[in-house]
């Protein structure tokens, strides 16, 4: 890909997140690092927590599940083939085998698409988090600084180190402009008062449907 190819793209993406003029004509601009941000919320440690106990009980749940398969083959084993409940036991095991692995199927699919929607709420929660800092500050641009380094290049292909480069939006800023901390406290403080709020709800008044 060219250089100027590739500098379009950055340009594209810059364009496209917000006007570049003020009103005032001098615009202010500011950067947030929504991955790190999103790390240190309240609200991903709490669903990584809730993940993290629902792992285990799933866990627990295929390991016996294994168990008694397990269990069943051993018993299987000591049965003469000639044996009247030979067959019976075989087709019992076969049946479970193929449920477990239906299980597992529907468990990490389900998982993922919960996974999908967390980092997806949290993000929504960031911008909105973001817009009111920006608001406050009175910033007209809010650009997503990345990690500074490039990732190990071993471990991409070429054309995913292209998109890599091509997806950063901002190659160098100062402290000054970094408004992180103040988003990751805005996040914070919306958060708990969204919880504040449901736990406020009485049961009668909760949707039934």
């Amino acid at each position: 890909m060219r250089i100027g190819h590739l500098m379009a793209l950055i340009g594209l993406s810059v364009a496209c997140a917000a006007p570049l003029v003020s009103a005032e004509g001098t615009p202010r601009i500011a950067v947030v690092r929504p991955l790190q941000i999103m790390k240190d919320s309240a609200e991903y440690k709490e669903h990584l927590t809730n993940f993290e106990t629902e792992t285990e009980k799933l866990t627990a749940t295929h390991d016996k599940k294994k168990h008694d398969i397990d269990a069943m083959t051993a018993q299987l084993k000591q049965l003469n083939p000639a044996h009247p409940s030979y067959s019976e036991l075989s087709a019992k095991i076969e049946q479970a085998s193929i449920e477990l692995d239906a299980w597992q199927r529907i468990v990490t699919r389900d998982g993922e698409r919960e996974r999908k929607q967390m980092l997806r709420e949290i993000f929504h929660h960031l911008q909105a988090a973001t817009a009111k800092v920006a608001k406050a500050q009175q910033i007209d641009l809010v650009l997503t600084q990345g990690e500074d380094d490039l990732p190990n290049i071993e471990t991409l292909d070429y054309q995913a180190l292209v998109m890599n480069i091509a997806g950063r939006s901002v190659l160098f800023s100062t402290n000054t402009v970094d408004i992180s901390n103040a988003v990751l406290t805005q996040v914070d403080a919306d958060y708990a008062a969204g919880k504040k709020a449901n736990s406020a709800v009485t049961p009668a008044q909760r949707p039934t449907h």
